[in-house]
């Protein structure tokens, strides 16, 4: 043992010669938008101790006050036996080769979720191995489980002890699995323990450790074992166990490293209590800064779209995704201020700012020198570099116009130098050669150093705050300004003013961009875009309204793409067809891709050489490469979260039976998508109910409803795009069914005994007159048989609406009673007196709750009161040897000047059978005392068909209606009335 401690003094104490540096690094989460879920965020808890991702795309977070599952908008919390699941904290979480989820927890030993439900291990050792502390799997595939009682081995359902020898009741804190077989163990007194075949095979101490103790441990290949210390440190070991070949890795001023984690890209991440920090490819430490998790940091994890997920138990959970934007200003640690400017040189960051001028290098470190000093404080606005190299800062100080030379040195020019004014706004490069400087005080020609020419007020220039600067293909010079429109400068004197009076909206001029390939210029005035042709025409450029708001800067784009920056962000389309006038397709990046301000007006920004656009804002400086913009490459998964029927919920259901009286169905959806959300689009459909399927934002997903389902067999779909537009590979089905109602059920019969009745009666009249006698008393018998059905039929239709009663017989009457006035024969009389007796079948599928609301319907209650005509013609329409019944059923509701429902048909489009049932039907409508309304007398029904018709009714049968109400020979049924039948009704 001696000699093994001196061979680990000897090889571990030279800890430098491990590779690390340590820095703080901003870069790395100047990439990452930071979202910190605790207790006042919705997360329920204030620690979030472990974490993990299963394959259906949720994240699994252990907490002390219960085991909790986010779907990237809300927490399901299991801690009262939902699912099984009956522990109030959780632990410890590990996802097997299998995919299932293994949790530890610290009251109630472990569990394992299998499907949607969680089963408990059995403790053989009666409660040592409640409290779980670590989880893993050996190359055998045996679950090994540390806990404050020892080690334990998941043997059929149950945990059975490992034998340890006088480390048997050992607290453990982390257990890992090697490759080479051994099991490793770091024990809360420090220990590691080594395990091969399921026995104690070595035991390394706190004083062969230089003192320190182990406490966490991580398997990384090839073939090394780390062990995370309480000096920070991290021991590399031989899987082999080959202590000889142990070495140290230095964490500068670490202290107590909790977990160790490789991510996708081969980054060892270390969670201590002092923060975060990874060695990259290199073993070079880098330490992370900015977070808003600086300590006791547990766990990290990353998810299948490459996002980071960072556990603390004191804090919560902070959430790292990736964005579209990054944040150069957090990076460089720049202070954070207006940036009106930024020039890429070489490969170097001019960046100008309200507070003065900041210059970064390629590894984002700002540079300090002379020029940076003198200008500390003072705003700058615009940064140009010239063909030679020399670069022109414009400022808002005494100090004017500074020359920074290729050569060395600097030049200052100001008033004294011939400058209109020392408050300079921007530089231009003129094709000679000449430098075009725009001031508050008018514009300037600089060439060789020396102002050479200017324009002001004597000059023609009315307005002299210029606020930019092109040239045309022709050398004229076109001066935006502040409130004056535009000059154009041809042979060194203003010559045009092109203002609102030339079809602007604005005088005001922010950009200009000159277009070689169209010989023309863009301008925007702020709140429009215009395009200005080489003849002097003005052209309005339609765009988006959030787009035209407000228009910053114009940049050219590869591909024949051009970039408008505008407050909320850029956006991109392609230049010759927003040149055309047509529709466009735009590209947009804005505030919720990564922008935690608002685009400076009027700001300079520009591209590097490698595409990058650095996008100059009110609080930093961001960058984008808009032609490699990618947040995941993985396809996004969806869940059916939750579907609750009349308030019971069904957790994660994969089929759902519902009984017939089930009204309301709310599905909750989820994508587990966490790249970019803002930007996830999911689509659902019910097939067997839903004609089309329907889009909706996250938000959105959460409360989709049906109510009142027909009886049937459904199957619900659910896909989703991520923010890359990837579709999910598996989209999501419930098999949905619900039973029948009484008045659904029996419609297929009702159907048959029609049909049959009706076969019956037309078979009687085809046989011979010979057989007439004696088949005369059979076809009464048959044709009784056949109205004692029809009769029953409506009494079930009238008596399923308890205001309807004695209605459909009434109707028949009334419509016999017209019809026999109107010189209809004996056998139409008869088919439109059925016709009228079964018009109201359709109710029969209106739910009752609808069809008997003693109060007014809403829109939707009455949509579906109104399909009952179109229901009833589905119901006769097999009885195909009668189409009045058909027809009366689904037309009697249609108005003759088209105005009615069903098919909106009129005049004589309507069957003749329809109309005359339309006015029966509002004679007994009118006649008959409602729950809203009483009886209406004979003056006033009379008087309604009259006024009505040729609007609702037929004009002839409304005139004969009012003739038989007239003269009595249509007597209604009422209230009052002694309930027998009128004259001549069938």
């Amino acid at each position: 043992m001696r000699k093994f401690c001196l061979c680990c003094f000897l090889i571990l104490l030279p800890l430098l010669l491990i590779p690390s540096a340590a820095f703080p690094n901003h870069l790395f989460l100047s990439r990452y938008r930071q979202t910190l879920l605790n207790l006042e965020s919705g997360m329920g808890a204030n620690n979030a101790v472990d974490i993990c991702q299963t394959e259906d795309g949720y994240i699994w977070i252990a907490s002390y006050s219960g085991l909790l599952r986010y779907d990237g908008t809300s927490f399901t919390r299991f801690s009262d036996g939902t699912n099984g699941y009956t522990a109030q904290s959780a632990r410890r979480l590990f996802i097997d080769r299998s995919g299932r989820l293994w949790i530890g927890t610290n009251d109630n030993g472990l569990f394992v979720m299998e499907g949607s439900r969680f089963r408990r291990m059995t403790d053989s050792a009666h409660g040592a191995f409640n409290s779980v502390r670590a989880i893993a799997q050996d190359q055998k595939g045996d679950i090994y489980v540390g806990t404050s009682g020892g080690i334990a081995v998941v043997v059929n359902g149950g945990l059975e002890r490992v034998a340890l020898g006088g480390h048997d009741s050992e607290s453990i804190l982390d257990i890992a699995c090697g490759a080479g077989g051994c099991v490793w163990a770091a024990t809360r007194g420090g220990d590691i323990l080594i395990l091969r075949g399921g026995r104690l095979k070595k035991v390394i101490t706190p004083n062969e450790l230089g003192g320190y103790k182990a406490r966490c441990l991580f398997y990384r290949s090839p073939g090394r074992m780390l062990a995370g210390l309480s000096s920070g440190n991290i021991l590399s070991i031989r899987d082999e166990d080959d202590l000889t070949d142990a070495k140290f890795i230095a964490t500068p001023k670490f202290e107590n490293v909790n977990s160790l984690y490789e991510d996708a890209e081969g980054r060892l991440w270390v969670c201590s209590d002092s923060g975060i920090a990874f060695f990259d490819k290199n073993m070079r430490f880098n330490r992370v800064s900015g977070a808003l998790l600086s300590d006791s940091v547990e766990n990290i994890f990353q998810d299948y779209e490459g996002q980071f997920w960072l556990g603390s138990s004191r804090h919560g959970l902070l959430y790292l995704s990736k964005k579209i934007f990054m944040d150069v200003g957090f990076a460089l640690l720049m202070p954070r201020s207006v940036v009106n400017a930024v020039l890429p040189v070489d490969e170097k960051l001019y960046i100008g700012t309200d507070d003065g001028l900041f210059i970064a290098d390629p590894n984002y470190k700002l540079e300090e020198n002379l020029l940076t000093a003198a200008l500390r404080g003072k705003r700058v606005r615009n940064i140009m570099r010239d063909s030679n190299g020399n670069i022109w800062i414009s400022t808002n100080s005494e100090l004017g116009l500074v020359c920074l030379k290729k050569s060395g040195g600097t030049v200052r020019l100001g008033k004294y130098a011939g400058m209109p004014s020392e408050n300079v706004r921007l530089t231009v490069e003129l094709k000679n050669g000449d430098i075009a400087a725009g001031t508050n005080g008018g514009a300037a020609i600089i060439r060789g150093g020396n102002v050479v020419r200017s324009y002001g007020a004597k000059e023609g220039l009315a307005n002299r705050m210029v606020l930019s600067i092109c040239e045309d293909a022709r050398n004229n010079i076109y001066l935006g300004t502040d409130g004056g429109g535009i000059f154009v400068i041809e042979n060194d004197v203003i010559k045009r003013n092109i203002t609102k009076g030339n079809g602007l909206d604005s005088n005001v001029i922010l950009r200009m961009l000159y277009d070689d390939e169209n010989g023309g210029v863009w301008v925007s005035t702020g709140n429009r875009i215009y395009f200005l042709t080489k003849e002097g025409w003005v052209h309005s450029i339609n765009t988006p309204v959030p787009i035209s708001s407000g228009v910053y800067d114009i940049k050219y784009c590869t591909h024949g793409k051009i970039m408008l920056i505008s407050d909320s962000g850029i956006h991109i389309t392609d230049r010759a067809e927003l040149l055309s006038g047509g529709a466009t397709k735009w590209k947009s990046f804005v505030r919720r891709d990564g922008l935690s301000g608002s685009v400076t007006p009027n700001s300079w920004n520009n591209f590097d050489s490698r595409g990058r656009f650095y996008l100059c804002c009110t609080e930093g400086l961001y960058s984008i490469n808009p032609d490699a913009v990618r947040i995941s490459n993985a396809p996004p998964k969806v869940a059916v979260n939750k579907i609750t029927v009349d308030g019971k919920a069904y957790e994660n259901p994969k089929t759902l039976r519902l009984p017939s009286s089930a009204k309301r169905l709310t599905i909750d959806l989820a994508v587990l998508s966490y790249a970019n959300p803002d930007y996830d689009v999911g689509e659902y459909m019910l097939k067997g109910f839903d004609e089309n399927s329907s889009t909706a934002g996250r938000q959105e997903l959460r409360n989709v409803s049906y109510t009142n389902l027909p009886g049937g067999k459904y199957t619900f779909v659910f896909t989703a795009k991520n923010a890359d537009g990837l579709e999910c590979d598996k989209p999501v089905k419930v098999a949905i069914s619900k039973q029948k109602t009484l008045s659904e059920e029996p419609l297929a019969i009702l159907y048959l005994l029609l049909l049959g009745l009706f076969l019956f009666f037309l078979l009687m009249q085809r046989f011979s007159r010979g057989r007439w006698r004696a088949l005369r008393r059979r076809y009464d018998e048959l044709h009784g048989a056949t109205a004692q059905a029809f009769t029953a039929i409506a009494g079930a239709v009238d008596a399923k609406d308890r205001y309807a009663r004695g209605h459909s017989s009434r109707v028949a009457e009334y419509a016999a009673a017209l019809g026999r006035a109107l010189g209809l024969s004996e056998e139409a009389l008869d088919k439109l007196y059925y016709a009228a007796l079964l018009h109201d079948v359709g109710k029969m599928g209106i739910p009752d709750s609808i069809l008997n609301k003693p109060g007014k319907l809403t829109p939707e209650e009455y949509n579906v009161m109104k399909s009952h005509a179109e229901r009833g013609g589905i119901i006769l329409r097999d009885v195909t040897l009668i189409d009045e019944i058909k027809s009366g059923a689904a037309f009697h509701h249609e108005r003759y000047d088209g105005k009615g429902y069903g098919r909106g048909l009129k005049g004589e489009e309507i069957p003749y059978v329809a109309r005359i049932i339309c006015v029966a039907d509002a004679l007994d409508a009118m006649a008959t005392k409602h729950a809203y309304r009483d009886a209406q007398d004979l003056p006033h029904i009379i008087s309604e068909i009259e006024s009505n018709a040729g609007s609702q009714f037929d004009p002839a049968i409304a005139a004969v209606a009012a003739r038989l109400l007239k003269s009595g020979e249509l007597t209604l049924f009422s209230d009052s009335y002694s309930g027998e039948p009128s004259p001549g009704a069938v």
